[in-house]
């Protein structure tokens, strides 16, 4: 029976290293190539994704000659955030062909809005004063004109001038219909477009 306890010994000894070779000798192999493989694959992707971007500038290389002219037309849509003034010649501009007085001063908005940061806000106060159609037409044009724009805290008032003699002189009267506008208005730039 010696013999026999002898064979059962060296077969659970067998076993158990079997088993000890298995759990920290091959399992941690594996581990290490499921690892491994995982990041070839991710590295692959990344790569793919890299190729197909070097592939769109490419493109855009070949094509920019052609989207040359809505680059420039995008570019005249800021205002420049160092000197506007274009942007205030052209709300003077606007004013004096409506026939409505017009005061600019700069402003600060406590409106914080989701604007991106690579975006420059300029706040401007603008006050028209006029007839009550030359302001609407003023407004208008602002919405569609070329620049970047939010008008925001609109405010109108009706301007009565009083002089101080009980009659009114015809200039009075013609000034009835006239109303001030205040509004903020914030025009947009591109910190990083080129200039």
């Amino acid at each position: 029976m010696k013999a026999i306890n002898k064979i059962y010994i060296t077969v659970i000894a067998f076993i158990s290293a079997f088993v000890i070779l298995l759990v920290f000798g091959i399992m941690p192999i594996l581990r290490g190539l499921a690892t491994a493989s995982d990041k070839i694959i991710s590295q692959k992707a990344t790569l793919e994704v890299f190729q197909a971007r070097l592939k769109n500038i490419d493109y855009f290389n070949k094509k920019k000659p052609s989207y040359k002219p809505s680059l420039d037309r995008l570019a005249s849509c800021f205002v420049r955030q160092e000197a506007p003034v274009g942007f205030i010649e052209f709300l003077e501009k606007e004013a004096d062909s409506l026939n409505l007085l017009i005061k600019i001063s700069p402003a600060r908005s406590s409106a914080s809005k989701n604007i991106p940061s690579n975006w420059g806000k300029i706040w401007l106060a603008v006050s028209v004063n006029g007839s009550f159609s030359n302001c609407l037409k003023f407004i208008d044009r602002l919405e569609h004109s070329e620049y970047l724009l939010d008008i925001s805290q609109v405010n109108i008032k009706k301007e009565i001038e009083k002089s101080g003699q009980n009659t009114q002189s015809q200039s009075e009267s013609e000034n009835l219909g006239e109303i001030s506008v205040d509004m903020l208005l914030t025009a947009f730039s591109n910190k990083n477009y080129p200039k």
